[in-house]
């Protein structure tokens, strides 16, 4: 498969924004360019605007979206368990979780203890490095759940904590494991460790990242779809934010010329890959001839237009900030 080479749309970028904070651009807020045409509706027509220019001397006026107006004010009521109360099945089951090191193994163990270990091996002795990282008092869990269940209905309206993660804001609830192995570089002072776990419908529990935030202090980040049950850990769905373009004059087409040509072969390669059949062989087993070696049939070249094709589709446009300009990204062949 040939390799993809980006193609920078906008050469230049003059921009009349009025009260739209471009910094406001972050990963977590997604975008999606449509090429309406003179066609535009009124409505969708703002203030907040930017004109680009293609590789062919193409201008569009592209509008931006006013992505304040998109905030729910709408509060909702929950009277389901706690988030606590949530993850407990993880606790009485007894449930742990691993994630392995070049070195360094670490068990998590919810609701009882995080292990840091290495094993030797030498025939049939056994070397063991570990530490505790934390510990999970079970006098803790009632203690955590009576304070949640005595905080006022103002206070359980408050949004959860977020924490940045693949640069996507996401809620997360925490729990605290101390009394771990004592650190003689931190003063003999007990290792402790910050669980936190985070929503994903899709996760089993497993342990998406550990890091030592200072000396002796660690923060693990566990995915868990216990957790997705509670409306405020529910990650927030933004949708897309339309960035309508539009020919700026009558000698730009509707949609630029590099686009046009994307699109052309995605289409042309993916009908092509419909159409080639795929050749299968079957070759009988003979089992009386053993000192014959059978030749080996060579495969076929694997055919990548259909990952080509999907590749070329997904990779469309896409905005980059440079300095203080807005630049459109085409990728091509």
């Amino acid at each position: 498969m040939k390799p993809f080479i980006i193609y920078i749309l906008c050469l230049t970028s003059t921009s009349s924004v009025i009260g739209h904070d471009i910094k406001g651009f972050d990963d977590a807020v997604l975008f999606n360019i449509n090429w309406p045409g003179d066609s535009l509706n009124q409505e969708l027509v703002g203030d907040d605007y930017i004109i680009v220019t293609s590789s062919h001397e193409e201008k569009y006026k592209c509008i931006l979206p006013n992505i304040e107006e998109k905030e729910s004010t709408v509060v909702e009521t929950y009277d389901g368990p706690t988030p606590l109360e949530l993850i407990s099945p993880l606790f009485s089951q007894s449930s742990c979780s691993y994630r392995l090191e070049s070195y360094w193994t670490y068990e998590v163990c919810h609701g009882r203890f995080i292990r840091q270990y290495h094993e030797d091996r030498e025939g049939k002795k056994v070397k063991l490095q570990e530490y505790i990282l934390g510990q999970w008092d079970k006098s803790q869990y009632q203690i955590t759940l009576d304070n949640l269940k005595e905080l006022s209905e103002e206070e359980r309206n408050i949004p959860a904590p977020t924490k940045k993660i693949d640069g996507v804001n996401l809620p997360y609830f925490e729990l605290n494991m101390g009394n771990g192995t004592l650190c003689e570089l931190n003063q003999n002072k007990p290792r402790q460790t910050k669980v936190v776990y985070v929503c994903f419908i899709h996760g089993k529990h497993e342990i998406y990242s550990l890091k030592e935030t200072s000396i002796c202090q660690y923060e693990i980040v566990v995915l868990s779809p216990f957790l997705c049950a509670h409306h405020k850990y529910k990650p927030q769905d933004t949708g897309d934010n339309p960035i309508n373009c539009i020919p700026l004059d009558d000698s730009s087409p509707k949609k630029p010329h590099n686009l046009l040509k994307m699109k052309a072969e995605s289409n042309k390669l993916r009908r092509k890959a419909d159409v080639e059949p795929i050749r299968v062989e079957f070759f009988p087993l003979d089992f009386k001839d053993k000192e014959e070696p059978r030749q080996m049939v060579e495969s076929p070249p694997t055919d990548t237009s259909q990952l080509k094709a999907f590749y070329l589709e997904k990779i469309a446009f896409m905005v980059v900030r440079v300095g203080g300009n807005m630049n459109f990204v085409m990728a091509n062949q």
